[in-house]
């Protein structure tokens, strides 16, 4: 009953992190809906401050990029450093989380109908095999995203 709950508590994190970069939009689950959850991607090399929010140099920071596999769509700064990748599957997740647990201290990972989340004290990694959709948000089929920067679990 416990890891259930705390599985509920993740999903919990993923649809308030959602809310940080999207509002209360639906996308519709189309292919580009990506682009209405992050709006101000950035393809450029991340600056300093995006880095700083994440404590990552820039090589910590392309090893991420290039364990997504292609699909890469760009950086964006919120609250937390976002990086973004669409058409990935379960392997790309994985060796995405791989490298997370590498670069960060501990990790914890979920998966839930086709939802496969891994976390840690400073990142949160999302991917949806299956269009995800609530009456909040929607993410299309395939997205996967990393949050970096200090989670708050509480």
């Amino acid at each position: 009953m416990a890891k259930k709950k705390f599985g509920l508590g993740i999903l919990a994190m993923v649809l308030v992190l959602g809310f940080t970069v999207v509002g209360c939009g639906d996308n519709g689950g189309d292919d580009d809906g990506w682009k209405e959850l992050f709006p101000d991607l950035s393809t450029s090399s991340p600056t300093q401050a995006a880095l700083d929010v994440a404590g990552l140099t820039l090589q910590e920071f392309n090893q991420i990029v290039s364990a997504g596999g292609g699909g890469y769509k760009g950086w964006e700064l919120d609250e937390y450093l976002y990086i973004v990748w669409t058409g990935r599957s379960v392997s790309n997740f994985n060796s995405t989380a791989n490298v997370l647990e590498d670069l960060f201290d501990g990790t914890e990972r979920e998966e839930d109908n086709g939802v496969h989340t891994a976390y840690g004290d400073e990142y949160l990694l999302f991917f949806s095999s299956v269009v995800y959709k609530d009456e909040y948000v929607s993410y299309p089929a395939r997205l996967m995203y990393a949050s970096l920067g200090e989670m708050d679990w509480d």
